[in-house]
């Protein structure tokens, strides 16, 4: 990992509980409000729960003010998790990723299936994602079905781990 930092990103679309994957990786910290760095394997993250597909009343354009937020403040956003929607119909979507590939090694683990129905992330969508990630172990595909935030979380965590210490491993 050399000059860039650590983005993870845990991806679905609406209601397929990234939000809620992350507030339990934060162990329940409240949603509101500073909140400490997560620290996975020795590494601190800025977690940001809030994803692209949402659209917060007080301020639609949340999400993009967080992208370029990244840029503005380095040292701040140098490692982070984010919760991602795979909206390739939108320009902005790749601009966000391109945007993130540029400062940051690009991971994600993709939550495939929805806990509530039979809504799904696409090959063509995973394909698509997939060339603004790190190479080799850059995605990883979450299909255990049916699951719950715990279990998404504690995948997600062991994904982190694993790969932080790979990649700490190959620049040593």
């Amino acid at each position: 990992m050399a000059d860039k930092g650590y983005a993870f990103l845990i991806v679905g679309h609406s209601n397929f509980g990234k939000s809620e994957t992350l507030w339990a990786l934060t162990d329940y910290a409240e949603k509101r409000g500073k909140q400490p760095p997560c620290t996975i394997a020795g590494v601190d993250f800025f977690v940001r729960r809030m994803s692209n597909d949402d659209a917060p009343y007080q301020n639609p354009r949340s999400y993009e003010e967080f992208v370029e937020a990244i840029g503005a403040e380095p040292e701040r956003y140098r490692n982070f998790i984010s919760a991602f929607c795979p909206r390739f119909s939108e320009k902005k979507t790749e601009r966000f990723l391109s945007a993130f590939k540029e400062r940051h090694d690009v991971y994600a683990m993709v939550i495939r299936q929805s806990h509530k129905g039979d809504a799904t992330v696409s090959d063509e969508e995973i394909a698509l994602l997939s060339k603004y990630l790190a190479p080799d172990i850059g995605v990883l595909i979450f299909s255990k079905f049916p699951h719950t935030r715990d279990q998404r979380a504690g995948v997600f965590r062991g994904f982190i781990a694993r790969t932080v210490a790979n990649v700490v491993l190959d620049d040593e």
